[in-house]
């Protein structure tokens, strides 16, 4: 009798432990039965496009819902619940996974308060709605994390800044068709100028350093902020297509796709630059030139410049051209003010010319007269259309009075010169040729 009862107490003890483990076994898997039955209720619903219509599903801690297009495009998650009345794309596809680790960036979401559908993006960069299979104009809230910021864009010229998390775009509300985020900008000391990608001082914005020079694409030069005593300059390669010196809203960019943007005091362009101003004495609108370049004349108004060491400029108009070296305050001087039509900037030519030679006729030609340095009279009958001077020196012409002058004339010129037109109705009488670092 006693075995009998030991055997009938030891199975009622192991199915006691078997009833625990099976109710312990169906509490730890609660959620891999609602995500079951969530699955059940997905494939049922798939005959009615995709959706469930008409349930309210809490889907838990471990799961998510991945939300796609039907050719399989990731659109984003649902975390947590389920309901029929988020903002869904009406031909998205719903599947049911395993919750991954959320990312530490922008998240955008289809509904206010933070709810429904989102999409998590990287910390950087600019999407259009299509780039990340999202409906255009469909983003109601929005989670920032900290540092960043995040501009919206109904057009390149309707947007918001947004520098903090929404949870109600408002009047932005449903209005997305791209975003650009970014870090906030932090404000250096060394920053004398700063340039915004929009206008009116909004967007993305650079900072710019004395001295420095910024490749900025065109489109994101909106605005300028500009200490003042200081210009900006905006280049097109070498040419200087702008100056701003003074803070402006709203910058209108030419058709080039790229500007090199620097930033001076005021009146300190560097010596390196070459600098071509509309008046003379160097005054008037300018422009610089960082490189060699051939440079076709636009506006026909050239009155003096600024050359550097080691380089020259050639001055072309549709019948002569001149050579000029160093600083020319005054082209009325050189017969060519306001002549140009094509400038070609260059590096030095070496010559081993060690005379000045005199043509009797423009563009180097007709008879030729060889001076040696130093004080030269001429005495027979010689007229000048142009002349050639070697590199270092200067040349001071004497023209012979001629009426209603009664008086001597001088002209004095340090680079070449083809058409000097002031000798061609009286001869020369004296050339004086000394040496001058130019």
């Amino acid at each position: 009798m006693f075995p009998k009862l030991i055997i009938v107490i030891i199975i009622l003890i192991l199915s006691i432990v078997d009833a625990k483990r099976c109710n312990s076994c169906c509490s730890c898997s609660s959620a891999n039965s609602r995500a079951n039955n969530f699955k059940k209720d997905l494939n049922k619903s798939s005959q009615e496009n995709g959706m469930l219509k008409s349930k309210t599903i809490t889907i838990g801690d471990n799961f998510a819902l991945r939300v796609s297009t039907k050719d399989g495009a990731h659109i984003g998650w649902i975390h947590d619940e389920f309901n029929p009345s988020m903002s869904i794309p009406s031909n998205a596809q719903i599947h049911i996974e395993q919750r991954v680790a959320c990312l530490n960036g922008t998240r955008i979401f289809y509904d206010i308060d933070h709810e429904g559908l989102f999409i998590d993006l990287p910390v950087i960069g600019r999407y259009t709605a299509s780039q990340i299979s999202l409906p255009t104009r469909s983003v109601s809230s929005i989670i920032i994390p900290t540092g960043y910021q995040v501009i919206l864009y109904a057009n390149e010229n309707d947007f918001v800044v947004l520098t903090s998390s929404q949870k109600n775009l408002g009047n932005f509300n449903d209005r997305m068709v791209s975003l650009e985020i970014q870090e906030i900008f932090e404000k250096k000391t060394r920053h004398v100028a700063i340039i915004h990608s929009h206008q009116n001082f909004n967007g993305k914005r650079t900072g710019i350093e004395i001295g420095e020079s910024y490749q900025i694409p065109t489109a994101q030069i909106g605005s300028i902020v500009i200490e003042s005593e200081h210009e900006v300059f905006l280049y097109d390669g070498s040419i200087l297509t702008d100056v701003y010196a003074s803070t402006i809203n709203r910058v209108s960019i030419s058709a080039m796709a790229t500007a090199t943007a620097t930033v001076q005091k005021v009146g300190s362009i560097p010596t390196q630059y070459a600098v071509f101003y509309d008046d003379v004495d160097y005054k008037g609108p300018h422009f610089i030139l960082l490189n060699p370049i051939v440079y076709n004349w636009t506006i026909g108004k050239l009155s003096s410049l600024r050359i550097p060491q080691d380089y020259q400029v050639v001055l072309r108009d549709q019948d002569s051209h001149i050579v000029l070296r160093g600083n020319v305050p005054n082209l009325v001087l050189y017969f060519f003010n306001d002549r140009a039509m094509t400038m070609v900037y260059e590096k030095r030519t070496s010559r081993n010319i060690e005379n000045v030679v005199i043509f009797s006729k423009s563009h180097f030609y007709g008879k030729m007269r060889t001076l040696p340095i130093g004080n030269t009279d001429v005495s027979e009958v010689f007229y000048a259309g142009s002349i050639r001077v070697p590199s270092g020196y200067t040349v001071k012409i004497v023209k012979t009075p001629v009426f209603p002058f009664n008086t001597e004339r001088i002209f004095t010129y340090v680079a070449d010169s083809s058409d000097i037109r002031y000798f061609i109705d009286s001869p020369i009488s004296s050339v004086h040729i000394s040496f001058c670092e130019i």
